[in-house]
């Protein structure tokens, strides 16, 4: 009980530090300030666009957003990247959050996505908890608790004011990984093996690029403990089938949810997003998985074609693989140099240790200590197949996230998501062998050592974030400040009830703005926008006006908002040009117009309209003649 109660603390205390102490502050600065609206500020452009598909469905009554005009102006364009399931939650809280206010489903709207994320996080803790205790084994829910809400970057995934799909892909792998785990150490491993085919559809759902190589490693985990055994030494592991029906049944509900998705068309081959080809994946390793132990294993029945079988599935694998990473440029944005660039600029696509620096170590130190526990005792001799395959299916996803967040910031949540499945299992192991009478004190004390030097990261994670930062919080005031007056000189110089501004590298006031004040932009983060942040880069980073020009009359551009910032010019320069050292840097309309002394073109006009808050922003708009 004190493991869980100490998960939900840290739990608490990192949506506190991480983003609502902050929040708070800055909401009591402003409160003295006239707003426009009750639009509030997320802390991520994402959530602006999660917010306005919801309100999309709600005023058209659709159960899903395919399209959008927040950006790529004056078209816009088809939402191809995310999974409604965000929305639908979203929405069902906006509803629960109008019938205790009596406001509106769009009144309630925007509150209910201020808390969505931590009423979710509450929510999945609690699950956990709820679960361990229905199923009997409460030890490894709570080790699950305290891994869940003791994870520093996970906090980040369920913080406030952050409305997203990040949350969700930590709860889909953690749910695929434990019911595998599970199945694997349960007799009733058929139910437990379709769960985890339809927790690992929905994580495919939610994000194919990111939740494939998780899925891929807990199954080469699987196969590594089908290989490590030790004579016959198990008579009752899951029959091989229930290989099979994991595969089958992700493979039907991952088609029925691109269809849901997507259907009647146009079906387009995006191997960004799930797709048919994931679903013959996931069908392909569950066969492959289902022969590998048939001929690995001894004790279970063989056919003549299992050999043939497994070469097959194996082949067919290693296809589908090489379509994704290798395949024709059009079938996977990532592989088209001008998107690969423009994700280099993403922070969740940079290193972590690019943010956190040296307290990378304290973020990823927890889950790689339960990766070293996890292997130290799979190759136990004490340890059952049934034991050893468990922990390798957890552990192995584990150690490929914390590896990869060293590449990518992103894959720090599905590492937090990991290493929670992976505590529950060694937790679950220490309660069987604890029955058993077949554990000795020197094992539990390593396994408490192992927890207590995790507990210690995390409370080091918290003690340097434990202080409140007035610094930022004066900078994200007059940042939200300089937003607003922004918004307020568009919307008045305007003769256009829905102007079209381009903005230089400021994306979350261009979301806010957008939402907002309803000023359309070009340019955005995703790549399902590719024209607009193509048409963007070329605007921006071309010493010719002429073209620049083109592209502003093309688009129905009204204004330029830019800032006195250096990296924002070569920003454009490396996402055009691929250079960002190009000696035309100087000449291209990007510097011409965030320059101290601003030379633009004669179709373009400074307005002289600056508020104090954009003048310490440094924030200038032109007006397109």
């Amino acid at each position: 009980m004190l493991i869980a109660a100490a998960g939900f603390t840290a739990a608490g205390a990192g949506i506190w530090c991480d983003g609502l102490r902050d929040e708070r502050a800055v909401a009591r600065t402003l409160a003295p300030l006239p707003r426009p609206n009750d639009t509030p500020f997320f802390r991520c452009a994402d959530s602006f666009y999660w917010v306005s598909y919801a309100e999309d469905m709600i005023t058209r009554g659709t159960f899903r957003a395919r399209f959008t005009a927040m950006d790529n102006a004056p078209y816009g364009r088809a939402n191809s990247g995310w999974a409604s399931l965000n929305c639908w939650y979203l929405i069902a809280l906006a509803k629960t959050w109008a019938l205790a206010t009596g406001a509106s489903i769009q009144h309630a709207l925007l509150p209910a996505a201020l808390w969505s994320n931590p009423i979710l996080y509450a929510v999945a803790l609690a699950g956990i908890l709820i679960f361990g205790l229905k199923n009997g084994n409460f030890p490894a829910a709570a080790a699950a608790i305290f891994v869940f809400g003791g994870t520093p970057r996970v906090h980040d995934d369920f913080a406030y004011a952050l409305p997203g799909h990040h949350g969700w892909h930590d709860l889909a792998c953690f749910a695929l990984l434990v019911s595998l785990a599970a199945g694997i150490r349960k007799k009733n491993a058929r139910r437990w093996f379709a769960a985890a085919g339809v927790a690992g559809a929905v994580a495919i759902w939610i994000g194919a690029t990111q939740q494939a190589f998780g899925i891929a490693a807990a199954g080469i985990g699987a196969l590594l403990g089908l290989i490590v055994r030790r004579g016959d030494e198990e008579q009752d592991f899951p029959p091989a089938e229930a290989w099979r029906v994991f595969g089958l049944t992700s493979g039907i509900v991952a088609l029925f949810l691109y269809l849901l998705e997507y259907a009647p068309g146009p079906f387009a081959m995006r191997l960004e997003v799930n797709h048919p080809l994931y679903a013959i994946a996931f069908s392909l390793g569950g066969e492959f998985l289902c022969r590998a132990q048939r001929l690995l294993d001894t004790s279970t029945a063989r056919s003549r074609n299992d050999w043939l079988f497994a070469l097959a599935c194996a082949a067919v694998l290693a296809v589908i693989a090489g379509a994704i990473l290798f395949g024709p440029a059009e079938w996977h944005a990532m592989r088209q140099p001008f998107m690969q660039r423009f994700h280099h600029e993403i922070a969740e696509f940079q290193p972590m240790q690019r943010w956190y620096g040296a307290s990378s170590w304290l973020i990823a130190g927890a889950p790689l200590s339960l990766v070293a526990i996890a292997f130290w005792r799979a190759f136990d001799s004490r340890l059952t197949m049934r034991q050893r395959t468990a922990l390798l299916v957890c552990a192995c996803p584990c150690l490929l996230a914390v590896a990869l967040s060293f590449l990518q910031l992103r894959w720090l949540g599905i590492a937090g998501a990991t290493a929670a499945a992976l505590a529950a299992v060694l937790c679950a192991d220490f309660k069987l062998r604890a029955s058993e009478a077949k554990i000795c004190e020197p094992a539990h004390f390593r396994y408490s050592l192992g927890f207590c030097f995790s507990l210690g990261l995390v409370a080091c994670w918290l003690a340097r974030h434990a202080a409140e930062t007035p610094g930022e919080i004066r900078a994200q005031a007059i940042d939200r400040v300089a937003t607003m007056d922004v918004a307020g000189v568009l919307r008045t110089q305007s003769n256009r009830a829905r102007p079209i501004a381009l903005f230089s590298n400021q994306k979350e006031r261009q979301a806010w703005v957008d939402l907002a004040a309803g000023v359309r932009s070009v340019g955005s983060l995703y790549w399902d926008n590719p024209a607009g942040a193509r048409d963007e880069a070329e605007f921006l980073a071309s010493d010719d006006e002429a073209a620049a020009h083109r592209i502003a009359m093309r688009r129905g551009i009204n204004f330029v908002v830019v800032r006195q910032n250096a990296a924002s010019v070569v920003i454009y320069n490396y996402l055009w040009r691929g250079d960002r050292n190009a000696p035309q840097m100087r000449r291209t309309l990007a510097y011409r117009l965030a320059a101290p002394q601003p030379t633009p073109p004669a179709w373009l006009q400074l307005l002289p309209i600056s508020t104090p808050a954009m003048s310490l922003e440094k924030i200038r708009i032109y007006r397109v003649l």
